[in-house]
């Protein structure tokens, strides 16, 4: 997927003008972000964001310093690394836990801001993701994705999904 297709990477572009060629590296870096492998293969910037993740000021000034961007323009990339760095640490944690799958959910007032309702409700392994478009991703991971994911725990019973909690409301009128 070209991150020109994508109107949270667009939104960067054009609310915040960070140039294309800026965003190119940005992209890159941003899909090499991967805090599931062992912390010992870390690059430099996943070493910072798993140490100082909630440090937005220190994450922003870094971010500034290698892409040659303001502290604004700086913020709104931390926020979306941030959301692709908290994803990946809930999926750490839950596989400690001995979790394997999950349910996506798709959260929201009836909209789809991040193009993922079709994947609510599906079944995913969350150490692989779902397939969506030509990649595999996590709930949440996207740039402005508001998705989650519930844990599969053997012995329970799985809460409605979203678009069947809806069929049902409207189904009674």
């Amino acid at each position: 997927m070209d991150w020109r297709d994508s109107p949270n990477w667009l939104n960067l572009r054009d609310r915040y003008g960070i140039s294309e060629a800026q965003i190119e590296r940005i992209v890159a870096d941003f899909l090499q972000l991967d805090l599931r492998r062992p912390v010992e293969r870390f690059s430099p910037t996943e070493h910072l964001f798993w140490e100082h993740r909630r440090n937005s000021g220190l994450i922003a000034g870094h971010v500034a310093e290698v892409y040659g961007l303001s502290k604004k323009q700086a913020k709104q990339v931390w926020a979306v690394f941030n959301a692709r760095a908290a994803t990946q640490e809930a999926v750490r944690r839950q596989l400690a836990l001995g979790v394997r799958q999950g349910i996506w959910r798709c959260i929201g007032a009836g909209a789809d801001p991040c193009g993922h309702l079709g994947l609510d409700g599906k079944t995913f392994d969350i150490r692989k993701g779902m397939p969506f478009g030509d990649r595999m991703i996590l709930p949440g991971e996207d740039a402005g994705c508001t998705c989650m994911y519930s844990p599969v725990i053997a012995g329970f019973d799985e809460s409605p999904t979203l678009l069947q909690r809806l069929k049902r409301m409207f189904s009674r009128s």
